[in-house]
């Protein structure tokens, strides 16, 4: 590093964006200017992206502070005009060389201090601070509406859920069962950091509860989507739809649409072969009128 053309840069009127960029050519120069960083070497120093720093090189090469000298195979060679950054910083004096703000008017860094006639004039109270004018600050720990703010809090160990909740997802979200409202209270309650503490952890279900349900909605088959059977064969086609447990598909031929139901919390049974065993109990349930309506493709609903 050159402490020379250090101290040259900054007495220049070369502007902020390519100055930056100058001062880190000038951190790896010698005595005489001359320095080959990378452009992966400069971007890194300078916190921008390469790109860049290609466009302030060029800037800075076409206003002839730098000459490059491009490398095969190796990285350019960059030479810092001494001579220029001299003229740049005989421009950025005034004759009488007196840093008030008027004199600093012509140079090429504005000045940041504001003139008498920009500066606000102070305000004098009248009479004591009781009778003076308040400032209204308000405290990030009340609430606007009165009283202190409420504070997140973690998910309570035995949080469960009510029987006015269950009525509200029976009513919004009639997609998701007891299943969903378990994982959410795994999942919160193994979870650490602010990220785990909610205000109302009841709203938080509700938002857990209609984002599951926009889920399912979304993943479930439109009648175009299920792919009809073959008429020839209702039998084999009744059969399959109850092995896979496919009452969602089977709904879509009859009338009665089947809805999810939920496991009860003391049932032992794995979730996935209990809500498979629903499934097809209600595929048995309507046979008849399944086994119909495959019979008969033009006579289906739904």
């Amino acid at each position: 590093m050159s402490v020379r053309v250090m101290s040259l840069v900054w007495d220049s009127t070369v502007p902020a964006p390519e100055r930056f960029t100058l001062l880190a050519l000038a951190d790896r120069a010698d005595e005489d200017g001359r320095c080959w960083p990378s452009i992966g070497t400069l971007a890194q120093k300078c916190c921008t992206g390469e790109s860049t720093v290609r466009r302030h090189l060029a800037a800075l090469e076409q206003q002839r502070v730098i000459t490059v000298q491009r490398r095969f195979n190796a990285s350019s060679l960059y030479t810092i005009s001494l001579d220029r950054l001299r003229e740049l910083a005989a421009d950025n004096k005034t004759p009488s060389q007196s840093d008030t703000p008027s004199s600093q008017s012509d140079r090429g860094c504005q000045s940041d201090t504001p003139s008498q006639s920009e500066r606000t004039p102070p305000v004098k109270l009248s009479g004591p601070p009781s009778q003076s004018e308040h400032l209204s600050i308000i405290d990030p720990s009340v609430d606007p509406s009165g009283g202190p703010r409420k504070r997140g809090t973690r998910i309570p160990d035995d949080f469960v859920v009510t029987d006015e909740m269950k009525a509200w997802a029976r009513t919004h979200t009639p997609l998701v069962g007891q299943a969903e409202s378990d994982l959410f209270v795994d999942y919160w309650q193994a979870e650490s950091g602010a990220h785990a503490t909610k205000r109302d952890w009841r709203k938080a279900w509700q938002v857990w509860m209609r984002r599951e349900q926009k889920r399912v909605e979304r993943r479930r088959p439109t009648l175009r989507s299920v792919p009809a059977p073959r008429a020839s064969d209702p039998d084999a086609a009744f059969a399959d739809l109850r092995r896979r447990g496919a009452a969602l598909e089977a709904s879509r031929l009859i009338e009665p649409n089947w809805i999810e139901p939920s496991q009860p919390p003391d049932d032992p049974t794995p979730p996935r072969e209990w809500l498979h065993a629903r499934r097809v109990e209600w595929i048995d349930t309507h046979a008849a009128a399944i086994r119909a309506a495959l019979a008969n493709p033009d006579r289906r609903t739904g």
